[in-house]
């Protein structure tokens, strides 16, 4: 589920996701104007901010930037209980997440794109207040990718009326533009027609002035009886085409009736000469098509005869390849029992040794007389765990009275995670003994999502995670071991 909360800036909204899971969810599914925070070199939630379209990151007050980072640093485990805590932002487009990474790990396409703020100390009066507007909503990814495609769709469609928008308006001014060529021409050519109308008028005059002072009858010296120049001319071109058209039709006919006698037996000896040849030519081709049609046919029997023997090699290798990996499979899973029962001698080992070490440096403590300040300091951060612990889990953490006497604080945790398609979970009951962090890890009690055989198996593994690292709250590290590691597990199995 995504938590989403009411920024002091109603123009935006802040929202993160509840585990590493969805934080991997957020990245794929983000917002172009998503503002993303995360403290630095250390585990926290990912915190996002919405910004109004056409904002970016310059446009961010720095009032609004500090409760992000208010809110991020409350949603760390080890960021909330240091002061001058660096929280890192970006917006979403700068996030950069490649296949080798860890789930919910990030990195920059620019680092020179990443800024950064100090929150010098948690300020309760921010954290509370966005802590009571908190709303859970879209609890599927599909929730979020369905979100993410109707944002897009919208812009698809603003950006299509815009651009039908300047297009209609470039329409326009390509009509003007069309329109004053139009009138250009039209000008031009009345202008064109003016000029000439002028010139032929001009001309007109001129030839009527020389008809009427130059030319009266005919040529000096001559008379109506002389020869005709033209005339002549014709009768020239006349007589020469008559020549050619004689010589052509001459040179046809000797090419179809030959030069003498003997053309006819010619002919005849050539068409016999020419009918033998190819008839022999004739012949040897279907003798070579028919030695080229029994090559063909000996290939394909070749090759028949080749692939049915690949195919009965490769039937065999396959069904031996099948042997080998029944067999590997049969050695691998009597080495997974034998591995896994090892596991469990191991674990339970180590959380027996843990133990008994415990008590040791509880009696050593007793008797060097700090035993009383490591408990005060004890019971003073079980408070602060539970707080985080809660701002974590939500409405997957309940408060609970303690059953062991001694315990101060109490609580029922829920883990969940996906696998694959289903959703899978593991409901814990712990108490916080006065012990522990410094020497004891928490009591736990398995209330329902482990096999009955394997919650020896599972507790004692949580306190050997604990006695890995003795002192330090463990609750948040044994629900990420049991998301990341145990319920993929038991899933496969």
């Amino acid at each position: 589920m995504v938590f989403y909360f009411t920024c002091s800036d109603p123009r935006y909204t802040i929202y993160m996701g509840r585990d590493k899971y969805e934080n991997e969810d957020l990245i794929k599914y983000g917002w172009p104007e998503d503002l993303w925070f995360h403290v630095d070199k250390m585990s926290s939630a990912h915190v996002y901010l919405r910004l109004p379209p056409g904002e970016t990151i310059d446009d961010v007050a720095m009032d609004i930037v500090h409760e992000c980072a208010q809110l991020t640093k409350l949603n760390s485990i080890e960021g909330c209980k240091v002061n001058n805590v660096t929280v890192v932002y970006t917006m979403w487009a700068n996030l950069r997440k490649s296949g080798d990474m860890a789930t919910g790990q990030v990195g920059f396409h620019k680092r020179g794109e990443v800024r950064s703020v100090v929150v010098e100390k948690r300020i309760n009066e921010i954290v509370n207040r966005l802590n009571k507007t908190k709303e859970e909503k879209h609890n599927h990814p599909s929730d979020l990718a369905e979100l993410r495609a109707a944002r897009d769709k919208a812009e698809i469609a603003s950006n299509k009326q815009t651009v039908k928008q300047q297009s209609k308006a470039e329409a326009l001014a390509r009509e003007d533009e069309r329109s004053r060529a139009v009138e250009e021409r039209q000008a031009a050519a009345s202008m064109a027609a003016a000029a000439e109308a002028e010139r032929e008028r001009l001309e007109h005059s001129l030839l009527q002035a020389f008809a009427a002072g130059t030319v009266g009858g005919s040529f000096a010296g001559e008379s109506e009886d002389d020869d005709d120049p033209t005339a002549s001319r014709e009768a020239a071109r006349e007589k020469d085409l008559t020549s050619a058209h004689d010589a052509w039709r001459a040179f046809d006919e000797s090419l179809v009736r030959g030069n003498g006698p003997d053309d006819e037996a010619s002919e005849s000896e050539a068409a016999a000469a020419w009918s033998a040849e190819a008839l022999a030519a004739k012949a040897e081709l279907l003798r070579k098509m028919d030695a080229d049609k029994a090559k063909e046919r000996e290939a394909l029997t070749a090759l028949a005869h080749q692939r049915r023997a690949d195919a009965q090699a490769k039937a065999e290798a396959e069904a031996a390849a099948r042997a080998a990996r029944q067999q590997a499979r049969k050695e691998a899973a009597s080495a997974a029992l034998d591995a896994l029962q090892a596991k469990r001698d191991e674990v339970g080992r180590k959380a027996r040794q843990g133990r008994e070490s415990a008590r040791a440096s509880l009696e050593e403590a007793a008797a060097r007389g700090t035993k009383d300040a490591s408990l005060e300091e004890n019971a003073a951060s079980h408070q602060e765990e539970a707080m985080v612990l809660e701002s974590i889990f939500a409405d997957d953490y309940a408060g609970q009275q303690p059953l062991i006497a001694e315990c101060s604080t109490a609580l029922q945790l829920t883990v969940r995670t996906t696998v694959g398609k289903d959703e899978r979970s593991v409901v814990l009951a712990i108490e916080f003994p006065p012990q522990y962090p410094s020497h004891l890890p928490p009591f736990c009690r398995v209330l329902e999502g482990v096999r009955v055989d394997d919650v020896g198996f599972f507790v004692d593994s949580l306190y050997a995670l604990f006695f890995d690292s003795p002192g330090e709250m463990v609750v948040h590290t044994w629900s990420e071991w049991i998301k990341d590691t145990w319920l993929p597990l038991q899933a496969r199995h």
